[in-house]
């Protein structure tokens, strides 16, 4: 009968609502999946609404009008309520039978399809919720977020796209002639969902305190539950995009703080303190940080509005109570685990533009402790990775390597390539790092000295040197591998000395692909600035930086 309804789209509503057969379909889902055997029936059902649902969409332009369609919305909305029953008594694991063996998560077959039949009956009536009318929009929206909260990733993941719409179609827009906005009208439901998305962040107890490395988890296993994170994530984004970015960071920081603060007294004494309820609020934060205001670059007398205020005022609190307890001087960072270790990671370079001080909200430079976290963690095996990676973004947001006594850019290329060679750093975590120097620290140096390179010279002169201690290397390892061939005819170092010689080319190959378009005026990138019609970047002597750096290649 599916097949006949989505075929036959021009069938009478009313003629559904007296064909017996989709009360029968209520039945069936009603006594679930597992029951009695008959889990083909229970998913035919299952796909009979999804159908109808489809068929009669007045959430399209072009779909059937509400009045055509509201018998059968009047016969199917309590029906599908009804469900609701049949749907908790399935996350009991005892609703399971013998036979079907034991499941933490219940009868999940059964939960699966009544949350496809839930989702499918909100799409539908989307229209219906952004109405100023009553339609029940709030038992409809608990629906949703019930099976959310669901604890299996193949359930909750399931009911996600619909946020998405809903933020799509309601955004954080005012009502019809001044009524409250869909965030507005819904904000208590939609700081649950936040909570509820947060919780289902947890990593799990086979997760292993020791990481990614530890654990039952086998690789597979891993990636799933991490692409459920960023699903979640995105949700998290929606929910923003309803409520406005404010509501949910001091939501976010409230859960933060309780984490943080003092240990659960319900648990027993055994039990070690979850780390995974601070990671997973951390997991939120990273996943809010593109919706929220970035600092103003310039200090302005024009007054800031509710969400710049907002972040500029929290965001600097939790990135300094995220680095008091990450730091390397800290005696709790030591008991990090890497999964937290690697998510603050994450954080810190999502928040970095928040780093330096930003008055009068902020006067405190976090960068000086930012830094040598980031630094101290490019050497840990597990978190080498996110390390380099935030590292890049510190360096590319706020265009210097620490606070008011400058680490000279050289001075940390130099360590970085060290680390590198002496195998302590990959090559790729060092190109991440490289690439943050180049075009955030370099690129913001005068052209013939001073800046942040200090007595290191200019943009110039900083970018030769590099070119020139990669060089020396490079030079250093050919001349002892061709000695090595004419004492021996081909030493045995020769392949580690191809990879050594090859990896210095593309080192190479980074300095001048970045360095190339500040050197010859060419700001914009190869296709270069144009103003007024003329084309600048290859204009006078603007190119004169970079035909020298070239010159200094060839003698390389």
């Amino acid at each position: 009968m599916g097949r006949w309804v989505s075929y036959y789209r021009d069938l009478p509503p009313t003629d559904l609502v007296e064909n017996r057969i989709l009360l029968d379909a209520f039945a069936v889902i009603a006594q679930g999946a597992a029951r009695n055997g008959h889990e083909r029936l229970f998913q035919s059902a299952v796909d009979l609404l999804i159908d109808v649902f489809v068929a009669y969409d007045f959430s399209h332009p072009e779909g059937i009008s509400l009045d055509a369609c509201l018998p059968l919305a009047q016969f199917l909305v309590p029906n599908v309520f009804a469900l609701q029953p049949t749907y908790l008594a399935s996350l009991r694991p005892s609703s399971l039978p013998p036979s079907a063996g034991p499941s933490p998560h219940g009868d999940t077959d059964t939960a699966k399809g009544i949350c496809m039949v839930f989702v499918e009956m909100a799409l539908s009536y989307l229209p219906l919720l952004l109405s100023p009318e009553p339609y029940q929009q709030e038992a409809l929206l608990r629906l949703l977020l019930l099976v959310t909260s669901h604890p299996e990733p193949s359930v909750s993941e399931y009911a996600l796209p619909f946020w998405y719409e809903l933020a799509k179609a309601g955004g954080r827009r005012a009502g019809d002639g001044g009524s409250p906005g869909v965030g507005e009208r819904y904000a208590s439901i939609l700081q649950e969902l936040l909570r509820a998305l947060v919780e289902r962040m947890v990593y799990p107890p086979e997760a292993g305190e020791g990481g990614r490395e530890g654990g039952g988890w086998d690789e597979e296993e891993k990636e799933e539950f991490d692409d459920f994170r960023y699903k979640l994530g995105d949700a998290v984004k929606d929910v923003s995009s309803l409520l406005g970015p404010s509501p949910c960071l001091h939501a976010l920081a409230h859960l933060l703080h309780a984490t943080l603060s003092t240990p659960t007294p319900s648990l027993p004494p055994s039990h070690p303190p979850s780390w995974r309820q601070t990671e997973a609020c951390l997991w939120a934060l990273r996943s809010l940080a593109p919706s929220l205001p970035l600092p103003p670059s310039l200090p302005s007398s024009a007054p800031l509005d509710t969400d710049t205020t907002t972040a500029l005022t929290v965001v600097p609190q939790l990135l300094s109570l995220l680095l008091s307890q990450a730091s390397p001087s800290s005696p709790s960072a030591l008991s990090l685990p890497p999964l937290l270790r690697v998510t603050i990671h994450h954080v810190v370079g999502r928040l970095a533009p928040f780093l330096p001080p930003h008055p009068p909200s902020s006067t405190t430079d976090l960068l000086p402790f930012a830094y040598p976290l980031l630094l101290a963690d490019l050497g840990s095996p597990a978190a080498s990775a996110s390390a380099a990676r935030a590292l890049q973004e510190v360096l590319l947001a706020c265009g210097r390597v620490t606070g008011p006594d400058s680490l000279p850019p050289l001075t940390l290329f130099g360590q970085i390539y060290t680390a590198s060679l002496a195998g302590q750093l990959s090559f790729g975590n060092e190109t991440l790092v490289v690439e943050g120097i180049l075009e955030g620290v370099v690129a913001r140096m005068g052209g013939e000295g001073g800046g942040e390179g200090g007595r290191e010279g200019g943009r110039e002169e900083v970018v030769q040197r590099m070119v020139g201690m990669v060089g020396e290397h490079l030079g250093d390892v050919v001349r002892k591998e061709q000695q090595e061939r004419r004492r021996e005819g081909g030493g045995e170092g020769g392949g580690k000395r191809q990879l050594m010689v090859e990896q210095d080319l593309e080192r190479l190959t980074t300095i001048v692909r970045v360095s190339e378009p500040r050197l010859s005026g060419e700001e914009g990138g190869r296709e270069g600035g144009r103003e007024g019609g003329r084309d600048v970047a290859c204009g006078g002597g603007r190119a004169e930086p970079f035909a020298r750096l070239t010159g200094h290649l060839r003698r390389v």
